[in-house]
């Protein structure tokens, strides 16, 4: 019955140019940290020519964004950028329609770069703020059937989505007297498809590895006989520091996916990768002792019970 609500659902992107020569993009995509409208900025300066410091963006405002899903579920670069491409193709073409017929030359013989369309051979030139100015203020020399507006929405649906893929390897050390577990070496392969902005891709990705650790190795929500939880508090609720995580050896083997701009969504695949590493290296670990761990996370309690060292609960 609720089978719908776990599609990834479609998403859209309205694109404005103003007057003033800055493209607005809009979009129902907040962002929890993964930058995502820096990255559909991005799209649209690529295909529309335009200097990313023209272009500005709206991404928390229901009453002024199309409707879409949301952020959630690693979609939005793979969604929203897909609005924003379609988009900003259709404002393409309306613009370079607008200045072929301003600058008395052929459509096929224009283009747009950094922000100003010229012809090919760079002989004429208008820039993207002039020539809205006069779509809009000169409107009556302007045949109707070429002044449409530089507003676009457009909605954009890969139907299945597209996510992420990699490889994670880790090296720990395990203290059989104490029980603690270090992390000496971890590399990483991550396959997003489509890079659109390194910075914020390695960013999530050790983001989501950083959580992964955490999840394998402190993480715990404990609850009492009452099932009254005990872990209220960060002094309880144990999560990795900047001390817990070692340096990430990164890197990329990106194969362009099926949706449009062939991007992969990000946010969440390295923390799969990261819990299922790190917990085999523990247990692989405990095993050259003869032990074994069945529960995470690897407290320093658990792996001393796996080693024999305390007595086990069983």
């Amino acid at each position: 019955m609720l089978y719908w609500l776990l599609q990834p659902g479609r998403d859209a992107v309205t694109v404005r140019l103003e007057t003033s020569g800055v493209l607005t993009v809009a979009a129902a995509l907040p962002s929890q940290g993964q930058r995502i409208m820096t990255a559909m900025r991005q799209v649209a300066a690529d295909e529309l020519g335009m200097k990313l410091e023209d272009i500005t963006s709206i991404s928390n405002d229901t009453a002024t964004a199309p409707y879409g899903f949301g952020t959630f579920a690693s979609r939005t670069a793979v969604f929203g950028s897909g609005a924003t491409i379609k988009a900003a193709r259709e404002l393409r073409q309306r613009i370079l329609a607008m200045a072929a017929f301003i600058l008395q030359v052929s459509v096929e013989d224009m283009t747009i770069v950094n922000s100003v369309v010229q012809t090919i051979d760079r002989s004429k030139s208008i820039s993207l703020r002039d020539m809205a100015e006069k779509s809009f203020f000169s409107a009556k020399d302007i045949p109707q059937e070429l002044n449409q507006g530089f507003e676009v929405t457009a909605f954009y649906d890969p139907k299945f989505g597209s996510f992420a893929a990699g490889a994670h390897i880790v090296a720990v050390n395990v203290n059989p007297k104490t029980g603690n577990v270090e992390i000496v070496r971890y590399v990483a392969t991550e396959d997003v498809g489509t890079v659109i902005n390194p910075a914020v891709v390695e960013g999530q990705i050790i983001g989501g590895i950083a959580q992964g650790i955490g999840e394998a190795l402190l993480e715990e929500l404990v609850y009492d006989e009452a099932g009254q939880p005990r872990t209220v508090t960060l002094a309880d609720y144990l999560i990795p520091s900047a001390l817990e995580i070692p340096r990430i050896e990164l890197h990329h083997a990106n194969t362009p996916s099926a949706a449009l701009g062939g991007f992969k969504g990000c946010g969440e695949g390295s923390i799969i990768g990261a819990l299922g590493a790190v917990a085999c290296a523990v247990a692989d670990a405990l095993s050259r002792w003869g032990g074994d761990i069945h529960q995470f996370p690897a407290t320093p309690e658990r792996v001393l019970k796996g080693l024999g060292v305390l007595p086990s609960d069983g």
